[in-house]
């Protein structure tokens, strides 16, 4: 069964690939302008290299690159992230909706005491970033081509782990109008376009 899901979700994404082209990095590079916005986020769903990109952008001047998601489930987790306490319930998880509310409320906070500063964060899901109040025109939705993602991101992981990593993909790709998807080729392209897109030329 769950290798008929994952052939399953290839063939999905082959079907959706001409989603993919119409919105690739080499044909809407010029068009990602970003350094003037103060708020923005980067899409990737899960698996597909959120953790890279933060720490490919991470240590510029005036800009703040959020996992936020990941800060939130490390409060979870431990009850402390930062110089934000969250008081825990009995419960030993949290739904998607509660998270969310944990995740805005570190982001106003963040945004209140980083006033001047470019706030970027990197989510799984469109809905996350919106739910933050990230305009649309600054939302970016990344994603890995075909050959990346089978022959590198999928290449050794666990029948279920990939699965997962298959649907999220899907999941993310049904969500977009094909103008608003960015694949990219190698995270090499990834990072040198985002980089453009804000105007990050050193670090401090």
């Amino acid at each position: 069964m769950a290798q008929e899901m994952v052939i399953l979700g290839a063939a999905s994404i082959a079907s959706l690939a001409g989603r993919e082209i119409v919105g690739c990095f080499s044909r809407r590079h010029r068009k990602l302008k970003l350094e003037r916005s103060l708020e923005s986020a980067l899409i990737l769903s899960k698996g597909t290299g959120k953790s890279k990109l933060c720490s490919a952008l991470e240590g510029h001047a005036n800009m703040k690159v959020i996992d936020l998601m990941a800060i939130v489930d490390r409060k979870l987790k431990a009850g402390v992230a930062g110089n934000v306490v969250l008081v825990k319930s009995g419960d030993t998880g949290a739904n998607d909706l509660e998270r969310m509310i944990e995740a805005k409320k570190i982001y106003d906070e963040l945004r209140k005491s980083l006033p001047k500063y470019k706030l970027v964060v990197v989510c799984d899901t469109i809905e996350e970033a919106r739910y933050l109040g990230i305009a649309d025109e600054n939302i970016i939705v990344c994603t890995p081509c075909e050959k990346l993602f089978t022959e590198m991101i999928l290449k050794g992981k666990e029948i279920r782990e990939r699965e997962d990593i298959i649907m999220k993909r899907l999941h993310l790709i049904s969500q977009c109008d094909g103008e608003v998807i960015n694949k990219f080729n190698t995270f090499d392209e990834l990072y040198s376009v985002i980089k453009g897109a804000y105007k990050l030329s050193s670090k401090f």
